[in-house]
């Protein structure tokens, strides 16, 4: 019944800004979309999240993200989806040393191929539910941060101990890192406990290099 009162609904006047946002630049609609994606894809997650593929496990995903980018936005040839399954098995095989057998990487490349024939043909239902699914993980991590400062600062731990991500950093932001504590763009305390309570958290938290830094997330 509640789905049915939301598609009643209808957009809200935020959802139809971006519509008309990405119909008029569908280039960066693409490049959210892969972000996004990514972002879902649980088993590249887990690698970044337990360094499988070592330390620079987020800057491999990083790169991840820029060679998708560059081929769908700038090839001039139509992209086989059994070429995008192909780039994810050798990605995740050789970069964090898993053998992805639970149909995941199948399933990512769908999902990779119908993002790309989409957006050329400006349909953008899919975007926006990967967006609206974004927006309640980021708004959960904000209430599961301000429980947790609470929670800290009830314990007797000054503010200055707290590593707090600002709400609304938007483009460009700056989050917590996957490295190991102590390192820069290290983990705290805080970050772990966040990480737990949440459960599924951003892959994305740090901002990427080069040309693709300019996926609006908010």
């Amino acid at each position: 019944l509640r789905f049915i009162m939301e598609v009643e609904a209808g957009p809200s006047p935020e959802e139809k800004s971006k519509l008309q946002e990405w119909a008029g630049k569908p280039k960066e609609a693409l490049v959210l979309g892969i972000r996004l994606t990514l972002d879902e894809w649980q088993v590249l997650t887990l690698a970044v999240q337990n360094s499988w593929g070592g330390q620079d496990s987020q800057q491999k995903a990083d790169y991840l993200f820029e060679d998708l980018c560059d081929w769908f936005t700038k090839s001039e040839k139509a992209i086989k989806q059994s070429e995008i399954e192909d780039l994810l098995f050798e990605v995740i095989r050789d970069d964090f040393h898993v053998e992805a057998e639970d149909g995941s990487v199948e399933f990512m490349s769908k999902r990779f191929f119908q993002l790309i024939r989409d957006v050329k043909a400006k349909k953008f239902d899919g975007l926006m539910m990967m967006w609206k699914r974004w927006k309640r993980r980021e708004g959960k991590k904000q209430d599961v941060i301000a429980q947790v400062e609470a929670d800290k600062l009830d314990e007797g731990v000054v503010e200055g101990d707290l590593e707090i991500v600002e709400e609304g950093a938007g483009e460009g932001e700056q989050m917590e890192g996957w490295g190991e504590e102590g390192e820069e763009g290290g983990e705290s305390a805080m970050d772990t406990e966040v990480k737990q309570q949440v459960g599924f958290v951003s892959l994305f938290t740090t901002t990427t290099t080069g040309e693709y830094t300019s996926a609006v997330m908010n």
